[in-house]
C-alpha cells in the first residue's frame, strides 16, 4: 500500500487504544502475553494473601523498574514517553510478577515441581488455556490490520521517511506554482497527471 494513502489510517491506528493493542500483540511480545496469562492462572490458584510477599514484590519492582528506565531514558521526556510508555510499564511489571511468583512457589513448595504445579492436570490445562489466549490475541491483531485500524511497522517506517522528507523540504508547504502540498500528495498517490511544470503545476507522475 502507498504510504501517502495510508497516513490517515496510520494516525488513527497509532493514536487509539485499538492501535496500541494491535501494536502490543506483535510476534516478539507474544511470549510476554503468554507468561502474563500463566502468571494470572497460577496465582489465581496458589496465590497467598501474605502482605510481606506483595510488599517485597512492589519494592523490587520499583528498584529494578527505575534502574532499567534510567538505562532506556533519553530526552526530551515527551518524546521518550510517546515512544516507550508501554516498555516502561513492562520494566516495572515484569520484576513484580517474577518476585511474587517466586515467593508463591517458596510458600507453596509442596505444590510445585521446579516452577510448575505438581498437579499435571492443572499444568496441562493452564498451558493450553494460555496458548489459546495468546493465539487469540495474534488473530485479533491480524483482523485489526485487515480492517485498517493498525498499520504494520514496515508501512510506519515508509510513512515516517515520507514525513521527514516533507518536513525537511524547503518547499514543504507549497510548490513553486503555488499548489498546496496536501493536494500535491493526493495527486501523486492517485497517480494523477497535473499541469505541466511550465505552468507551475504538477508534472505527470508514474
Amino acid at each position: 500500500p502507498h504510504p501517502i494513502l495510508n497516513h490517515h489510517k496510520m494516525d488513527r491506528g497509532r493514536d487509539t487504544y485499538i492501535g496500541a493493542f494491535a501494536h502490543s500483540c506483535r510476534i516478539p511480545l507474544l511470549p510476554v502475553w503468554f507468561l502474563l496469562f500463566w502468571y494470572i492462572y497460577v496465582l489465581g490458584i496458589y496465590g497467598h494473601s501474605d502482605g510481606s510477599l506483595w510488599g517485597s514484590a512492589i519494592g523490587i519492582s520499583i528498584i529494578v523498574g527505575f534502574t532499567l528506565t534510567g538505562n532506556m531514558y533519553h530526552s526530551p521526556f515527551h518524546k521518550y514517553w510517546a515512544e516507550n510508555k508501554w516498555a516502561t510499564f513492562r520494566v516495572f511489571m515484569i520484576p513484580f510478577c517474577v518476585s511474587s511468583y517466586s515467593s508463591t512457589i517458596s510458600l507453596s513448595k509442596d505444590d510445585f515441581a521446579f516452577i510448575f504445579p505438581k498437579n499435571a492436570t492443572i499444568t496441562v490445562v493452564g498451558l493450553i488455556v494460555c496458548g489459546l489466549l495468546t493465539g487469540g490475541l495474534y488473530i485479533a491483531r491480524i483482523v485489526l490490520i485487515k480492517k485498517g485500524y493498525y498499520i504494520k511497522r514496515e508501512s510506519e517506517d515508509k510513512h515516517r521517511e515520507f514525513s521527514n522528507e516533507k518536513k525537511n523540504s524547503p518547499n514543504s508547504n507549497r510548490n513553486p506554482g503555488g499548489i498546496n502540498a496536501k493536494d500535491q500528495m493526493e495527486s501523486i498517490a492517485l497517480g494523477g497527471v497535473g499541469e505541466n511544470s511550465e505552468n507551475g503545476g504538477l508534472s505527470s507522475m508514474p
